[in-house]
């Protein structure tokens, strides 16, 4: 559900000036003075090239479509748990993270919640499209980019055969279950002992494969599988919710000891908005009076990053998390439960100016989320399936499950439109253009 992971958020940075995001030996101070140039700078070399990777604020008004924002937002700096290093007297770290689908949102935020840690030898993004805005975003970032099609059995044992853990995000696709056995098919075949079919031969034979942890980016949706479904639309809705428990069934029969992470509904959803939030000051939606507690998936990623590396630190010094990790089902969700008719009073009263909640039908917000977005099937789907599940009270879930990982508290929606004011503050009817394809 590209539509629900859509990230926009802001300081501290992401990116510090110490940062080397080094995954070598590398120059980490020229690296730094380069960065800090980046984002000072309107005129920074950025995709697409003939606009700036620059402050929110300072994009050509006509520029801000909702695919454009995935990338201005992505280079923006967001909060971090994670403590400078001091290289000289620290160990140099030597893992390797996999990630697949590192070219969708989700898996670009998991990347990159991976490189601003800074804990990781090498991070290697599988891409299903080298030259896509986002891969080659991460690769400036210093990620490793490989070609990976999750049909080819060999394909996979490239991406993963040098990690010693992979982030699984699964395809934005109906198809994403089968998808999903086809990688641990592959992992079956490498005699990684995560995979319960391949534990007792490796154990009688060994394994040189290093792979010793697995991190699943599952939905909250997963959690909605006694949620009724009715409607014209009821088998895509079903159709949603049942993959997604169908991949979580499928990791904890096969891989035990993977961790699994439903990330909630993000507050970046809002971003699918914003072009009639700044042209008509209205925040149309489809929630009726449910209740759901939004995410900022900056905040989910990096919780989801440090179960990763904590993972996989069994037998170091400090790694004493790695087996509480093991087998474990975490919900990450924000602190806050909110309606829609809440999530307007607030973006009023930080937008400082009128943001009027319209409450509408699955129709009409289908109409919205195509022509003002053009996401695909599956994620409009989703997008409808999760609003189904907050009319139906399904989605009041609140957890601390995320304020446990990050060791603070998660961004509340009032700083999320604080951060992206400029975004959906209303500017009286500006019509703006989309200049690149949705992604």
């Amino acid at each position: 559900m590209e539509l629900l992971w859509l990230a926009v958020a802001h300081s501290p940075k992401l990116c510090t000036p110490t940062d080397s995001r080094a995954t070598g030996r590398g120059r980490p101070r020229a690296r730094s003075r380069l960065l800090a140039r980046a984002y000072k700078s309107v005129a920074a070399p950025a995709i697409p090239s003939s606009l700036s990777r620059a402050p929110v604020d300072r994009i050509p008004p006509d520029s801000r479509h909702l695919s454009t924002l995935f990338t201005y937002a992505l280079a923006r700096p967001y909060p971090s748990t994670h403590q400078p290093t001091n290289m000289a007297t620290s160990t140099r770290p030597e893992h390797t993270v996999a990630i697949t689908e590192a070219d969708t949102i989700p898996g670009f935020y998991a990347a990159r919640a991976c490189l601003s840690a800074r804990n990781w030898h090498q991070v290697v993004c599988g891409v299903t499209d080298i030259k896509s805005e986002l891969a080659r975003e991460l690769a400036k970032e210093g990620a490793r980019i490989v070609p990976a099609d999750l049909d080819n059995p060999n394909s996979i044992k490239h991406l993963v055969g040098n990690a010693d853990a992979l982030v699984m995000v699964p395809p934005r696709d109906f198809d994403a279950a089968d998808k999903l056995k086809k990688v641990l098919d592959a992992l079956e075949d490498m005699q990684v002992p995560l995979v319960a079919a391949a534990a007792e031969s490796t154990q009688q034979q060994g394994s040189d494969n290093k792979l010793r942890a697995m991190v699943f980016v599952s939905c909250i949706l997963a959690a909605m599988h006694g949620a009724a479904v009715e409607g014209a639309e009821s088998r895509d809705h079903k159709n949603v919710v049942q993959q997604w428990l169908a991949m979580e069934k499928e990791v904890k029969h096969r891989c035990k000891k993977a961790t699994i992470c439903r990330v909630g509904f993000p507050m970046q959803s809002m971003f699918a908005l914003s072009e009639i939030i700044q042209n008509k000051g209205v925040m149309p939606l489809n929630f009726g009076n449910g209740e759901v507690a939004p995410v900022n998936l900056k905040d989910a990623m990096m919780g989801l990053a440090k179960v990763a590396h904590e993972s996989v630190m069994h037998g170091h010094p400090g790694g004493k998390a790695a087996a509480a990790h093991h087998g474990q089902l975490y919900t990450l969700t924000g602190t806050q439960l909110l309606t829609a008719a809440q999530l307007a009073s607030t973006a009023t009263h930080v937008l400082e100016a009128p943001v009027t909640y319209r409450s509408i039908d699955d129709h009409e917000m289908r109409r919205i989320l195509e022509a003002s977005s053009g996401l695909h099937r599956y994620d409009v789907e989703e997008f409808l399936t999760a609003a189904k599940c907050i009319r139906m009270g399904k989605m009041a879930i609140r957890t601390q499950d995320l304020e446990r990982l990050l060791q603070r508290q998660p961004s509340t929606i009032d700083r999320f439109w604080q951060e992206n004011k400029t975004m959906f503050k209303p500017r009286g009817g500006r019509i703006i253009q989309a200049v690149t394809k949705d992604y």
